[in-house]
């Protein structure tokens, strides 16, 4: 469903993974991907939250490259953070943003973002 996409970021190119809605409008989201990289089931949840009507992003942070070994995913998280953590960007005039995650073994900390920005899930 989605495709590896280029874009502008702060002075360089980023790339990630854009899933579009089916009629491609709605809210967006951005995913950011786990310690392992953007890897196979990030890509799939941006494709299922895109089935559900959102666009999304999933950004790259390991610039391509796919963490196999805990250690290797520990190593590359350091090498993208070399240069101190990324940047916050204010958001947009009359943006908002909603808040998801997975962690802890693949079990939600945070609501859906159809759910309240922020709300610990039930049993998190």
């Amino acid at each position: 469903m989605g495709q590896i996409v280029e874009f502008p970021s702060n002075g360089s190119t980023a790339q990630g993974w854009f899933a579009p809605s089916a009629t491609g409008s709605g809210p967006a989201v951005l995913v950011i991907q786990e310690w392992w990289g953007l890897n196979d089931n990030v890509r799939a949840m941006a494709d299922r939250l895109a089935g559900e009507g959102y666009l999304v992003l999933a950004v790259d942070l390991y610039e391509g490259k796919v963490a196999t070994t805990a250690e290797e995913a520990g190593a590359t998280m350091q090498a993208a953070m070399k240069d101190g953590p990324p940047r916050r960007q204010p958001a947009p005039a009359g943006g908002r943003a909603k808040l998801g995650g997975w962690v802890r073994r693949g079990r939600p900390p945070f609501r859906s973002v159809a759910g309240k920005s922020g709300t610990p899930a039930p049993g998190a």
